[in-house]
């Protein structure tokens, strides 16, 4: 109990120097936090992520900001950095530096002023024809270099966008050149882009949404540019740092999955216990406008996957009441996949909540207008990414957008249709609390597993599984779009999915295994299912068609493999539940063994299961 105690406590004092980081990030102050590093990635929990950075611009200046930066996101940063303007050779290089580094993710950090001066200079009208010669094969050069390392590498590109020129030669009448600085810019952009579409692991990162929040003046540095290359305002390393670390978050897994919203003075202005549904703040006019446009931007997050739940002190109903049938609301009590209105501790709701949801705290985001209620959340739940509002509401809005934790690159079904997944999941709980015995209960939800054997339809959201389920993942590896296409494509390897349905409706993806055959013997190599739908019984008969399938292709043995973390050793003992034998260990990974001369697994006669067209 001490140790948790102790290890609650770093992770809180950690978090603590982080934020004292981020609202003062002094180039002092970042290396002071750059030192520790390795005590606050442990004290935080940090997942490892290996970056390799080709760069066009000085970088090593900014690797600190980054490093410190990406602890607080939640990983730890190794950076490695390949020599200056070397980025074609350097992806090229089949047995290179960067193949022996192994990166998770690999940033491309683009300053092409040294390349084609002509877009940030001008363009002299009889140098046109040569200057676009140029962009077409500096493009095509970038484009076949990144062909080349991505069909050896199934790893994440991220490929910096080039901000607009500032100065324009040619003042307004540039506008109307079809060989002038602007349309060099698209000309360039366009194409960056049209790599991007070709090449699925390679991801454009709009470079002008970060000067658009700064502005190019107190972005950029055309001193310390034209000195050492480095073109970046030493005022701004931190937020150049964190337009980085947000794309390279959604490739690792750490994107946050629940917002939490107060509602008294949050979702509208005033107390609805006080002023009663008739005298809170919403509506056409400030500052009702203000909470309207707050309410706008959750739906807008909710609609891209992210659950809303609400937690508010006040009798229960009056909430609900205001959700239900005020006119002036934007979001109803359908959009909430959870609502806690009550008079509890807020901290004891939201671990409700997560028990209700079946997800981590550390996939929380908790967003408040108390200060007395946001330090009572991050003192007693650190894990949970807590923000307090401020008192003016125009300023509510910016705050959603802001946030960097939920962004992905791609969305797939599930994603778009996730709240209301949550919100089935909590009518069959509710359900469950009124069958008398489990049996009954399961076969009440006329459950049906889909199976789909290497199904490209299913590629994005079996990625995104892979990133995103911590609990009930058996070796946590985590992979790409093109690294699951890989298997896919791989002799010998099956990507089994599984999908299911119930009365209340299709709960999407819900199940991934890699299985890879060796001989007499079938190796599940991942095996994860979704928590959302556990203690269904659903992932025994997963496995249990995993091994007749093994089986019918002339498989003996079934291996089950299991890497414990800290989020996944409740479920440790699934082999052994399931009747593996323990096998042996290498690498921190344990081997069970399952015969499958003797008869397999049974599949429980409540599910039933049927396989995609084409199996």
């Amino acid at each position: 109990m001490t140790a948790a105690l102790d290890q609650h406590e770093r992770l809180a004092v950690a978090q603590r120097d982080l934020k004292c980081v981020a609202a003062d990030p002094s180039v002092l102050n970042l290396l002071t936090a750059y030192r520790r590093r390795d005590e606050l990635a442990e004290a935080v929990g940090a997942r490892p992520v290996r970056l390799a950075i080709l760069p066009s611009m000085t970088f090593e200046p900014l690797v600190p900001a980054l490093v410190v930066r990406g602890l607080h996101a939640g990983m730890q940063i190794d950076s490695w950095i390949a020599p200056f303007d070397q980025i074609s050779p350097t992806l090229l290089a089949a047995d290179g530096d960067l193949t022996a580094f192994k990166p998770d993710v690999v940033l491309l950090a683009l300053r092409v002023r040294d390349q084609l001066p002509q877009l940030y200079d001008g363009i002299p009208t009889d140098q046109a024809a040569a200057v676009f010669d140029a962009a077409d094969h500096w493009l095509a050069t970038m484009q076949g270099a990144l062909q080349s390392f991505t069909s050896r590498h199934a790893v994440p590109v991220l490929l910096q966008g080039l901000p607009a020129p500032t100065f324009i030669a040619d003042g307004p009448v540039d506008a109307h050149r079809s060989d002038g600085q602007f349309a060099l810019c698209q000309k360039l952009s366009q194409g960056l882009r049209a790599i991007a579409d070709e090449i699925p692991s390679v991801h454009v990162l709009d470079i002008q949404s970060l000067v658009a929040c700064h502005g190019a003046q107190h972005l950029f540095d055309e001193r310390m540019d034209a000195f050492g290359r480095l073109p970046l305002h030493a005022n701004h390393y931190w937020d150049y740092a964190g337009f980085i670390v947000r794309h390279i978050r959604p490739l690792v897994g750490l994107a946050k999955k629940v917002i939490v919203v107060d509602a008294d003075n949050t979702l509208w202005g005033g107390i609805v216990g006080d002023d009663g549904p008739d005298g809170i703040q919403i509506g056409q006019d400030y500052p009702g406008n203000a909470f309207q446009a707050f309410q706008r931007r959750l739906l807008a997050l909710r609609d891209r996957g992210v659950i809303l739940c609400l937690a508010s002190k006040n009798e229960p109903g009056a909430v609900e009441a205001v959700l239900d049938n005020h006119p002036d609301m934007i979001l109803r009590r359908e959009h909430f996949s959870a609502l806690a209105v009550n008079w509890q501790p807020k901290p004891e709701n939201l671990r409700n909540m997560a028990g209700t949801l079946n997800l981590g705290l550390d996939s929380f985001v908790f967003i408040d207008d108390s200060e007395i209620e946001c330090e009572l959340m991050r003192t007693s739940l650190p894990q949970v990414t807590t923000i307090q509002l401020s008192k003016e509401p125009a300023a509510h809005a910016a705050v959603l957008e802001s946030l960097d934790c939920f962004d992905q690159f791609a969305l797939s079904n599930e994603d778009r249709h996730r709240a209301d997944l949550y919100r089935a999941e909590a009518e069959r709980r509710q359900l469950q609390s009124q069958t008398l015995d489990m049996e009954s209960f399961y076969r009440s939800l006329q459950m049906r597993l889909v199976i789909g054997v290497n199904d490209e339809a299913a590629v994005t959201r079996a990625a995104q599984m892979t990133n995103r389920t911590n609990q009930f993942n058996m070796t946590t590896v985590r992979c790409s779009e093109a690294q699951v296409r890989e298997l896919m494509q791989t002799p010998d390897v099956d990507v089994v999915t599984a999908r299911l349905h119930d009365r209340f409706g299709d709960n999407g993806l819900v199940g991934l295994a890699v299985v890879r055959r060796d001989g007499a013997d079938a190796i599940i190599e991942q095996f994860l299912f979704s928590c959302r739908v556990l203690g269904r019984t659903v992932e025994k008969n997963f496995l249990a068609w995993i091994a007749a399938h093994a089986k019918n292709a002339g498989a003996t043995h079934l291996i089950g493999c299991y890497s414990p973390t800290a989020k996944n050793k409740p479920f440790g003992g699934f082999y052994d539940e399931m009747g593996f034998a323990p096998s042996d260990d290498s690498d921190d990974v344990s081997r069970w063994r399952l015969s499958l001369n003797e008869g397999g697994l049974p599949i429980d006669e409540w599910t039933s299961i049927e396989v995609a067209t084409g199996e």
